[in-house]
């Protein structure tokens, strides 16, 4: 419970909830207002609303410096339409870099992150303290992943740090690079890099179906450059490298938790040039590989609906769909959608294929109250999950929305009707009206001037015309007969 108060008429003001659920499900939440001395109207003091509290979530930290380049652009936002995902991501400006390193600790704070993404950031913004604090993350079970850049890995200085003994490659402390400096030939491969993947069958790698999974690696673009790695350790894994043999991706297990080293930092071209949906589910399964999520083959059916608040006698548009452990569509799956009214009626509710999801509307919600909408899948007989959303439908008395007068609205009312009489009149006024309605007879005779004009009926004109034609022919006739032509 949470109490605000309002200084002026109109004010809009936002309100912070502290409560964190700790059960998935649909929750309720719900203002009022208590009545105020004197209010006429109090069914507009409470307002409902409801929250989707999501099962299995995880949150991401990602780390960066480099906020020109595109890459983390474009992985945040496919990261951002996981809806089982949470990602925050912090900018260590390399213009402040005097302030260096950054204190790790506080921006973790109480945040339970599951995966840690590291950009282009160099050591020297974490610090000895950050990256200690992210050895021991990793150590306790959370997913670490650091990405390709001019200063990441042994160029970024990593070989005097704690991530040394986490990372999966080797790293020098020769490698370190200055900022401003040149790219060293040894330490990047500035060409074109086409990624395809060593091991077919690994979770982050399967962008396809089993048949047609390499095709899509080779249809992707390729990579503008990559960081190029030395030696890699004797557990290490390398599940994605160039065409011409060079390791791109590479697994590592450090305590309890995963690491992936990652040389590329331009998968931001696949997203470009149409592959949207292999650059979302290549980020979307490295995360969920880090965080262990690989191992749950748990699939997933969802609705969602395009408003949760609707008028009496509105609509209600939903969108379902169902998809598996990977994130992919079942296509060929059957939904079963029940709409539970109020008063506990149901009614089924038809919806059709649109592309990716299937479609509906609930229509003529007359009844005021709660709608529960149930939603079952099922494929080939047999069931796939299930899933709810509820939304209100407002109870609105359009006659006592506003029970106080409006002068303003009086006032114009007045104003169009003043050339037939229409007036504004004040409470003090009403007598002297009572006394001016009951002293003058009513008005029984209405004077009201009309114009006519020659030739302006079907009627007039005819006869017009017919008197001008005799006009015209007796003066032929008189002239004639008189030897005047």
């Amino acid at each position: 419970q949470q109490v605000v108060q309002a200084t002026e008429d109109g004010e809009q003001l936002n309100i912070e909830m502290t409560y964190v659920p700790q059960e998935p499900g649909q929750y309720k939440l719900t203002l009022q207002i208590p009545q105020q001395e004197g209010e006429p109207i109090v069914d507009n003091n409470l307002q409902t609303a409801y929250v989707n509290v999501l099962e299995g979530g995880l949150r991401v930290l990602f780390l960066d410096s480099n906020v020109v380049w595109q890459e983390q652009k474009f992985l945040r936002r496919s990261i951002d339409e996981s809806v089982d995902i949470q990602l925050d991501w912090q900018w260590l400006d390399v213009r402040l870099r005097q302030q260096w390193p950054v204190n790790l600790a506080q921006i973790v704070g109480g945040n339970n992150y599951d995966v840690y993404l590291l950009g282009d950031v160099p050591a020297a913004a974490l610090g000895s303290e950050g990256c200690r604090l992210l050895a021991q993350q990793v150590q306790s079970g959370k997913g670490l992943m650091m990405c390709g850049g001019y200063h990441s890995f042994g160029p970024g200085g990593y070989a005097d740090t704690a991530l040394r003994d986490v990372l999966p490659i080797e790293m020098l402390r020769s490698e370190s690079q200055p900022f401003g400096a040149e790219p060293w030939p040894d330490s990047h491969l500035q060409r074109p890099l086409a990624m395809r993947p060593s091991d077919e069958d690994h979770f982050v790698t399967r962008l396809g179906g089993r048949d047609d999974n390499l095709s899509v690696w080779r249809r992707l673009p390729p990579l503008d450059e990559a960081n190029k790695f030395g030696r890699l350790k004797p557990a290490a894994v390398v599940i994605a490298k160039a065409e011409t043999g060079e390791p791109l991706l590479v697994q590592g297990n450090s305590g309890n938790g995963r690491v992936l080293a990652f040389a590329g930092d331009s998968t931001y071209r696949w997203y470009r040039h149409g592959f949207q949906a292999e650059h979302k589910r290549f980020w979307r399964q490295a995360i969920l590989w880090l965080a262990r999520k690989d191992e749950s083959q748990r699939q997933n059916v969802w609705v969602q609906l395009d408003q949760r608040r609707v008028l009496p006698g509105g609509s209600v548009k939903l969108t379902t769909g169902a998809t598996n452990a990977n994130g992919d569509i079942i296509e060929d799956s059957i939904f079963e959608t029940i709409l539970h009214a109020p008063d506990g009626t149901q009614q089924a509710i038809r919806v059709s294929p649109d592309g990716e999801s299937w479609t509906g509307t609930c229509e003529d919600l007359a009844l005021p109250g709660d709608y529960r909408l149930q939603v079952k899948a099922r494929r080939g007989g047999a069931d796939i999950g299930s899933a709810e959303s509820n939304f209100v439908v407002v109870q609105q008395d359009l006659e006592l929305l506003e029970p106080a007068a409006n002068p303003q609205f009086m006032a114009m009312l007045s104003q169009l009707t003043a050339d037939s009489g229409g007036k504004t009149v004040a409470p003090e006024q009403m007598p002297a009206l009572f006394h001016d309605i009951a002293t003058q007879p009513p008005r029984t005779e209405v004077t009201r001037q009309t114009k006519w004009q020659l030739a302006t009926t079907p009627l007039d004109t005819w006869l017009y015309f017919l008197t001008l034609i005799a006009l015209i022919s007796s003066e032929w006739f008189l002239r004639k007969k008189w030897g005047m032509v």
